[in-house]
């Protein structure tokens, strides 16, 4: 079925639809896996594949996790670090001396040919994101002669960088950051950040990375992985696309209203919130992907963590599938100026072959492609785009004004998994 339809469709749907009376059309079959992936853009320097890379970065990623999650003090932990898969090997700044559940883990890693690197670092990753909180929770660091916005870890954990709009006298004068217990690096950024983005008709079960429009504001964006908690069935999105209690649609086809959800609840901290969509159950552990008018779906095998140096994907419904965004910086925390908050936890990619996300994506799933070739695993939900001085062309969706960037940012999949539930899946397929 066609997943496209015309802006002036879509209001004359809002015009005549009546919630109340929406009646299920006919379901999707249930599909295996499929396979291979494709990705488009092109593959980094040194591997013949994106599928060689992945089943490099699969390997590096899980002793990452392992070495982000072990317990920190004031006096020793985990700072930053970053995956290389051309050299297969692990930089990590490591504050203080080696715990024996490092070293474990560092051992482990040698045993499976990771290569781990622990460098000094001044601070822990707990230090650092405090102090992003104390300034970017500053009102006067977010006034418009200094517009800061953004900020995370430097990559050996040794300050902030922080990214504003204004002066950088203007903001060392702001107390927070004049007074900051970690060393602040100031950045120029462009003076708008792109906030808020915009596959246009879905039908049980709804997948991650369709197009979803607000009936209350008239607003669009794409819905992102789909969840479930115990008997509780819905799909994630971005918090600064809804409020609570929002009546949205994924069907701009007048001829066939379904699809509409209900938003049950939301993060905006965390930029994150829950659509129960219509039926029980209703989604499935599936996204779009391909182009942004797709029927084509890849499978949802599981869920990873953002680590700086991994390769990524993001589905949006306006952009369609974009590959090759490289992570920048994971601990991010971000303004955005749409909902008047701080936003944490978030990660930051760069496509350097053009667009990695546009207007209409805000919430769509942020993935890495399994080693095998054969699904993905989900990273987190697009929260926010950073605008650049030279746009890059749009992906996908031709629309007048649109607007673009080279730089994304996503929420990790953590922030949800750990208060609402786990990702759908669908079962892993072996080579």
């Amino acid at each position: 079925m066609m997943k496209m339809r015309a802006f002036a469709a879509l209001s004359a749907l809002v015009g005549t639809l009546a919630i109340s009376n929406i009646s299920m059309a006919e379901e999707k079959p249930e599909l295996p896996a499929g396979g291979p992936v494709e990705i488009e853009s092109p593959v980094p320097d040194g591997f013949d594949s994106w599928l060689a890379l992945m089943k490099v970065q699969e390997r590096l990623d899980s002793v990452a996790d392992k070495i982000s999650g072990l317990p920190q003090s004031d006096s020793s932990g985990y700072g930053n670090l970053r995956v290389d898969v051309k050299t297969n090997s692990i930089d990590v700044f490591w504050k203080g001396g080696k715990t024996s559940s490092l070293l474990a883990v560092v051992e482990e890693a040698a045993h499976s040919g990771v290569d781990v690197v622990v460098k000094p670092a001044d601070y822990t990753q707990s230090e650092i994101q405090e102090e992003i909180g104390r300034i970017l929770g500053d009102s006067r660091s977010r006034e418009p002669s200094r517009g800061a916005s953004r900020a995370y870890a430097a990559p050996d954990a040794s300050s902030i960088y922080l990214y504003g709009t204004g002066s950088e006298e203007a903001l060392r004068q702001v107390p927070s950051i004049h007074d900051s217990q970690v060393p602040v690096v100031i950045f120029p950024d462009a003076p708008v950040s792109v906030d808020n983005y915009d596959r246009r008709h879905d039908v049980p079960a709804y997948w991650g990375g369709s197009y979803m429009f607000n009936i209350q504001t008239g607003g669009a964006c794409t819905t992102g992985l789909a969840m479930e908690n115990g008997d509780e069935d819905f799909l994630l999105t971005a918090a600064h696309c809804v409020k609570t209690g929002d009546t949205v649609l994924v069907n701009s086809d007048p001829n066939t209203p379904d699809g509409a959800g209900k938003v049950v609840s939301r993060s905006a901290s965390k930029d994150i919130a829950k659509v129960r969509m219509d039926g029980n159950p209703s989604t499935a552990g599936r996204i779009y992907w391909r182009d942004y008018l797709t029927s084509h779906s890849e499978a949802v095998f599981g869920t990873g963590g953002n680590h700086k140096g991994d390769y990524v994907c993001q589905s949006g419904a306006a952009s369609g599938t974009i590959c090759g965004i490289y992570t920048e910086a994971v601990g991010v925390s971000s303004w955005s100026h749409e909902m008047n908050q701080l936003v944490t936890g978030l990660a930051q990619g760069y496509n350097k072959w053009g667009a990695a996300t546009g207007q209409g994506d805000s919430g769509a799933p942020v993935v890495s492609v399994s080693s095998n070739g054969l699904g993905v695993f989900a990273r987190g939900v697009v929260s926010q785009g950073i605008s650049d001085v030279f746009p890059p062309a749009c992906e996908g969706l031709q629309h007048p004004g649109r607007i673009c960037s080279r730089t994304v940012l996503w929420e990790g999949i953590s922030s949800a998994t750990s208060v609402w539930g786990k990702v759908k899946t669908s079962p892993w397929i072996s080579n």
